[in-house]
């Protein structure tokens, strides 16, 4: 999804897991179908949910914009 008026979107997500940090990878410039090659490690004390959350954002000067989730 293309989040710009002008260009393409430069996405980026934010992973989470409920009761752990969050993470964050790495901005893809000018990406309309980006690939992210990169590993993150969660610590869990307690299996407070079976779910991996993942947030999708198109970074832009100001606010970034929501794509999806």
């Amino acid at each position: 999804i293309n989040a710009d008026l002008v260009g393409k979107s430069d996405p980026y997500v934010k992973v989470k897991v409920p009761g752990s940090i969050e993470y964050r990878t790495k901005i893809i410039d000018n990406a309309l179908n980006p690939k992210w090659n990169e590993t993150f490690e969660f610590v869990v004390k307690q299996y407070e949910s079976d779910s991996i959350e993942f947030e999708i954002y198109d970074q832009d000067v100001g606010k970034d914009d929501f794509i999806g989730r």
